[in-house]
């Protein structure tokens, strides 16, 4: 037994389990051999060996539980006497809590931000293999897919399941006000697409639109129990829709939002036979969205090549639609995430340098703590604890100081998760998915972990480098030595480059807010307020239908003297509605003969540009005369100019020059004005090639298919609740079924416009701020440390004649070393910081002295402050103090 007690001990000196086991079996070996030498016979020896080797094992496992549990009670113990210190020193546990709770509460919202927008799948079965697909070709660049062109792609792909749709209005009336509600158009199996199976009744497929039942419906969750209470009884009811009825067949599920928030219904698109919707079914009309689903075992790669395949045969057997078209595709996730990915990887980042700042501060207190510990580290090494004991017993403190951090960091992340929810925009996606979930809190602890064990075990050791020297029962300023400052000092120069390299990034975001608000819009939006209204196909069927409802709402209008100006378009600035058609210019040459030169579309009524404020280059206006009869006119602005008609310098030049939408052979339209460059999809993107024509001479064709919405600009000085209840007034005189769709002032909508930038600026700027302090708190503490343990020498030199002046720019100095360090070092940062957000600027280069001058002046305005009060102490230093404590 003797040898078993050896062999626990060996176990308890964490010995490998293969040594334990061999060292074990040679002990039973030895003792089997002893048995034989003494007479017993040899397999009698070996059963004996054998019942020794189950016994020792027996005792190993017994050991090894014990020694599990002696570790754990002694986890406790230290784990009991760290909250102890943490209750007698209520300052320092406030204070470190409440830092790292703003590191770990900063990061836990914004991983609840980016699980929710980014990483979270979306609520697809397999959504992963979701893809939108999509054609490019030279002229247009990426473009939807024109109806047939679907068709096409559907029957010929071996690798996906296909399904298209398209977004329209649709009037609902009956039952109450009429009520615009932004629908979907279906063609295919979109929901078994999807993977959606509905809360109540059942969905439409490819089967419905081949039967004839195409006048079928299927609604959200949200319009179910907006609209209809909730009743379960609504499946079958008849619902009256843009003048036609439907027959309502299934409820989505509760959280369904593809393709968006704002969809709110569904109706089948049928592509063969009557389409009452209006919308050509051509191959050259681009303008639904293809949805695939890879079919099992076809990889991303194998369905690109079938794609390309499929693009091949078209443009070989379409020569004039297809010719060097190609077929891409985009993972749907990418697709709804949109440009949000590159910042909240910004702020991600950003994020995290907070983190890392509050936890410099963190270790910066702790190792002052474990410094003024000192003598209770010789009097326990002295006991015969050992360096790696006594680190231990500080890394559970430290574990235990972060874990109260982290809960109170949790706390926090929570209401600021409540917070972004209630200030992002409504363009972030799925921000309804933004919230504190088990992973999010998961990571978040794992971090704090990982921060702890990797922030807390420098202190540590630093603490305990030399405690088992005698010389550690020297006074307290020989040992808080030039080793403990130079890592304080280094801990607080980190401190200052990283919040150095967020105010870089926070001005830079803040210049490019400031540029995109100043950008001339080529409008005016004061006093200006905008409202929809759509011209249904099925009361609306022809050109001429629409032209009178247009014509009497012009005209009850304009006889209002509360309206100064009055104008219609189809397409609104900053809306994101655009179409781009090609046209031929007379005495344009392409340099290109296969790209054919392209314009953006819009069709205006005659006072539109004044109405909206935009100024008029040269020529004039549509007037009255340019009607329906009148002779084919156009107006464009000064990029159209710039690009086709020989630059900025021939605007007058470009008055009775020609444009035709319909080739070389006409018919042929007359310039009569050129008008400003206005912003139309982005405040941030230029203007592109524009061409106006006469709301009326647009070709009925196209404006029974995509013109049937306009939008109304009124320009008035009167009260906006006044104006909005007189507007509705007016419009319900011209057809009291026809709703009003999104009456706004233009104002909010240039608001809304840079909504996202100012939301990320905002969040970028709070995070600056949070690192300058926290960088200011770091050098006021060593500052305030150094001038503590400095306390006998600033006596003595004081004692000796030095002038309080001399001992404040000498601490005031020190200081300034630090943060000159840190500065060099965060414009290294910030330079590579700002060149990878280079995309999330506008008008502002990524290295702009001038930002990054005013970004290290704060910073050195800060630091100042947090600089001058420990100074300030030192020159009130009493001599005979300071000599006799």
């Amino acid at each position: 037994m003797s040898r078993l007690r050896r062999f626990a001990n060996v176990f308890r000196r964490n010995r490998l389990d293969a040594d334990i086991d061999a060292e074990l079996r040679f002990h039973v070996e030895m003792r089997a051999a002893d048995l034989e030498r003494a007479g017993m016979a040899p397999e009698h020896a070996r059963r004996e060996a054998a019942r020794l080797l189950g016994n020792a094992g027996a005792l190993r496992d017994r050991t090894r539980e014990a020694d599990i549990w002696v570790r754990l009670e002694t986890a406790w113990q230290d784990a009991r006497y760290a909250l102890r210190l943490l209750r007698r020193t209520p300052g320092f546990t406030a204070a470190a809590v409440l830092t790292l709770a703003i590191g770990v509460g900063a990061n836990t919202a914004m991983f609840g931000v980016l699980h929710g927008v980014l990483i979270r799948p979306l609520p697809y079965p397999d959504a992963g293999r979701l893809f939108v697909l999509y054609e490019t070709n030279a002229r247009a660049g990426r473009t939807r897919a024109a109806p047939l062109q679907y068709v096409d792609w559907r029957q010929r792909s071996r690798a996906f399941a296909m399904a298209a749709h398209v977004g329209t209005g649709f009037t609902l009336t009956g039952g109450g006000d009429p009520e615009l509600v932004i629908g979907q158009l279906a063609a295919g199996d979109l929901f078994d697409v999807l993977g959606v199976k509905p809360a109540l009744g059942r969905v439409f497929g490819e089967a419905d639109v081949q039967n004839g039942t195409n006048d079928v419906m299927v609604l959200t969750h949200g319009l179910w129990q907006r609209r209809f209470g909730a009743d379960p009884g609504v499946l079958g009811r008849r619902i009256a829709a843009n003048g036609r009825s439907y027959t309502i067949i299934g409820v989505l599920p509760a959280g369904f939002t593809y393709p968006g928030p704002r969809y709110q219904l569904w109706v089948p698109f049928p592509l063969k036979g009557a389409n009452p919707d209006g919308l050509p079914i051509t191959r050259d009309s681009r303008y639904v969205q293809v949805l695939g689903r890879l079919n099992a075992g076809v990889s991303p790669a194998a369905a690109a090549d079938d794609l390309s395949a499929i693009a091949r045969d078209l443009a070989r057997e379409y020569p004039d639609s297809h010719a060097n078209a190609t077929i891409g595709m985009a993972s749907l996730t990418d697709e709804v995430v949109g440009d949000a990915r590159p910042a909240l990887n910004l702020l991600f980042a950003a994020v995290l340098l907070i983190l890392l700042i509050a936890c410099g501060n963190v270790t910066s207190l702790l190792l002052t703590r474990f410094t003024v510990r000192e003598h209770e580290v010789v009097i326990r090494n002295a006991l015969g604890a050992s360096r790696a004991r006594i680190v231990r017993q500080f890394l559970v403190e430290t574990l235990v100081l972060y874990a109260l951090g982290t809960v109170a960091g949790l706390l926090l992340g929570i209401w600021l998760l409540n917070l972004v929810r209630g200030l992002a925009p409504g363009t972030l996606p799925r921000i309804e998915e933004i919230r504190l979930v088990v992973p999010v809190a998961l990571v978040t602890c794992a971090v704090s972990l990982g921060a702890a064990m990797l922030f807390g075990l420098a202190p540590a050791w630093q603490a305990t480098k030399s405690s088992s020297a005698a010389a550690n029962f020297k006074s307290r300023a020989a040992t808080a030595g030039r080793p403990h400052q130079r890592f304080r000092s280094t801990i607080v120069v980190a401190q200052v480059a990283l919040a150095l390299c967020l105010l870089c990034g926070a001005s830079l975001v803040g210049r490019s807010l400031l540029n995109l608000e100043q950008v001339d819009k080529g409008f005016d939006p004061e006093g200006r307020v905008v409202f929809g209204v759509v011209m249904p196909a099925a009361r609306f069927p022809s050109a001429e239908s629409m032209h009178q409802f247009y014509r009497t709402l012009l005209e009850t209008f304009a006889s209002q003297p509360s309206f100064d100006a009055v104008g219609t378009t189809t397409h609104l600035p900053l809306t994101g509605q655009d179409l781009e058609n090609g046209l031929t210019v007379d005495g344009y040459v392409p340099p290109d003969p296969n790209v054919q030169p392209i314009a953006a579309l819009r069709g205006i009524s005659p006072g539109y540009p004044a109405a909206m404020g935009i100024p008029l280059r040269a020529g004039r206006a549509f007037t009255a005369a340019d009607g329906e009869r009148g002779a084919p006119v156009a107006l464009v602005n000064e990029a159209f100019v710039r690009r086709y008609l020989g630059g900025k310098d021939g605007r007058n030049d470009a008055i009775g020059r020609r444009v035709s939408l319909g080739g070389s052979d006409g018919p042929w339209r007359t310039i009569v004005g050129v008008v400003a460059d206005v912003r139309h999809r982005t405040l941030a993107a230029e203007a592109r090639p524009e061409l106006l024509l006469p709301y009326v001479q647009l070709d009925p064709g196209f404006l029974t298919a995509w013109a049937r919405g306009v939008t109304v600009v009124v320009h008035s000085t009167s009260d906006l609740a006044a104006l909005a209840s007189l507007i509705r007034q007016h419009v319900r005189e011209v057809d009291a079924n026809t709703p009003i769709i999104d009456l706004k002032p233009m104002e909010a909508l240039v608001s809304q416009s840079v909504s996202q930038p100012r939301f990320r600026t905002f969040v970028l700027g709070t995070f600056a701020v949070v690192a300058l302090v926290l960088a200011a708190v770091g050098i006021f503490s060593v500052l305030s440390y150094v001038v503590a343990q400095r306390t006998r020498e600033i006596g003595i030199r004081m004692a000796l004649g030095a002038h309080p002046r001399t001992i404040f720019y000498d601490v005031l100095g020190q200081g300034a070393r630090l943060m000159l360090a840190g500065t060099v070092l965060g414009f290294a940062a910030g330079v590579a910081l700002t060149s990878w957000i280079r995309g999330l600027l506008f008008h502002v280069s990524p290295a702009d002295p001038v930002m990054f001058s005013v970004a290290a002046a704060s910073l050195a305005v800060v630091a100042s402050v947090a600089a001058f009060v420990p100074a300030r102490r030192a020159t009130k230093v009493d001599p005979v103090v300071a000599l006799r404590s």
